[in-house]
């Protein structure tokens, strides 16, 4: 089901087919599905009514009490309507849902077809990131390493690794007397006697809306950004290249960074 949905004008108001969650929480212990029950809960939500679900995903859309979000948020997918009566959350906020399964909600796509999707009510919600959602990290490296040529100093603060990429997290602080150009597309990592470039094609770069490093680097200015690579071995040591020029001379530099693994 990807984007054909027309706004819930209120799906409880309209449809009154479901009971609209939203009271307070049941004197009873909550029962919770297990995630490998979750593609199951999407299939049939009636199955598993009363149950409550913990799932985060990407707000596309604010309807009537609540928000529509996607599960899946890279593919548009697995989409689901959590009753939230609230001005806290905006279209494209990463999510986390923590609910009681309702069963379905009914609505309309853009064509006018009949459209059921997963309502969660009696829900807590609370926001979180796309890192955290998407592409979250499996373990960390905090190297906080530096080096320094000629007044300018480029420095790794964290590397995050996670199951589709690797983060590098960069700062670059011109203290010389003259603007520097960082080659900020060409910093490269070598790792295992590999050349790893930049991952061009990540849409952690445009979704994710990660910080760039610039090119041009003004005098007295520090700079951050994240770099995004491919999958590295967090087991292994790796290099990181970065190289640039400083405005006045033209005097070209180039900065080596070992990474130690843990």
């Amino acid at each position: 089901m990807k984007k054909l949905w027309k706004v819930f004008i209120s799906v409880c108001m309209i449809f009154g087919l479901i009971a609209c969650g939203g009271s307070g929480s049941s004197s009873q212990e909550k029962s919770y599905v297990t995630r490998d029950e979750i593609p199951s809960v999407f299939k049939d939500p009636n199955a598993y009514k009363g149950k409550y679900i913990k799932l985060s995903g990407k707000i596309f859309n604010k309807s009537g009490d609540g928000y529509q979000i996607w599960q899946d948020p890279v593919n548009s997918e697995n989409d689901f309507y959590v009753i939230a009566p609230s001005d806290e959350f905006q279209t494209d906020d990463y999510v986390k849902v923590d609910g009681r399964i309702d069963g379905v909600a009914e609505g309309t796509n853009a064509f006018g077809g009949q459209v059921s999707v997963l309502q969660i009510g009696n829900a807590k919600m609370e926001k979180s990131s796309y890192i955290d959602i998407v592409v979250p990290t499996k373990t960390a490296l905090e190297p906080k390493i530096s080096q320094e040529q000629s007044g300018v100093t480029v420095s790794v603060e964290k590397v995050e690794f996670a199951e589709k990429e690797t983060r590098v997290y960069m700062t670059v602080k011109n203290d010389s007397s003259a603007d520097f150009d960082l080659s900020n597309y060409d910093i490269k990592i070598l790792q295992d006697g590999k050349q790893i470039e930049q991952d061009d094609s990540s849409m952690s770069r445009y979704d994710g809306k990660y910080p760039e490093l610039p090119y041009e680097i003004v005098s007295g200015v520090s700079t951050e950004g994240i770099l995004v690579f491919p999958v590295l071995d967090a087991e292994k040591d790796f290099q990181i290249i970065a190289e640039g020029w400083t405005q006045d001379t033209y005097e070209e530099l180039r900065f080596t960074l070992d990474v130690k693994a843990k």
